[in-house]
């Protein structure tokens, strides 16, 4: 389960190896799985990350990480928001910005917290649609409608 959907290749033919996007998501896996083992504190664990993706419906524990300074998480030279790479993982590969998450109502250490720790379950954010695109889609949509 605390893997992605699929693996990276690797040949011979430089033309045929998988570029650093495509390897990103085993490597934010295999970081986040080496971070949850070395955890002293915190919430939740590796068995609790492997339960909240085995059972997508149920109640699932917050898992943790520590928050760095900028509030941003490192994987292959390329840094991203931790809840939004997961999320991105595990639930929705086309998800563009942490704008387009909410947390759900149980979680106790959202992103927007501010918290030393920061809950990377990515059964504990909702998807919406950003506030930008429904002004500009119902924009054009006035536009059309004038233009009939």
């Amino acid at each position: 389960l605390l893997s992605t959907a699929s693996e990276p290749k690797f040949t011979t033919d430089p033309s045929l190896n998988q570029t650093d996007s495509e390897c990103l998501p085993l490597a934010a896996v295999d970081s986040l799985v080496k971070k949850l083992k070395k955890k002293k504190s915190g919430q939740g664990t590796v068995e609790d990350l492997e339960f909240a993706l085995a059972n997508p419906g149920m109640h699932s524990k917050c898992v943790t990480i520590p928050r760095s300074l900028d509030g941003r998480l490192q994987v292959s030279h390329r840094k991203g928001l931790p809840h939004v790479i997961y999320c991105r993982v595990w639930r929705w590969p086309d998800l563009q910005s942490h704008h387009e998450l909410k947390p759900v109502p149980e979680c106790l250490y959202p992103y927007d917290n501010k918290s030393q720790l920061i809950c990377i379950n990515p059964y504990h954010y909702q998807r919406i649609e950003p506030q930008s695109l429904l002004i500009v889609s119902d924009r054009f949509a006035r536009v059309i409608c004038q233009m009939c």
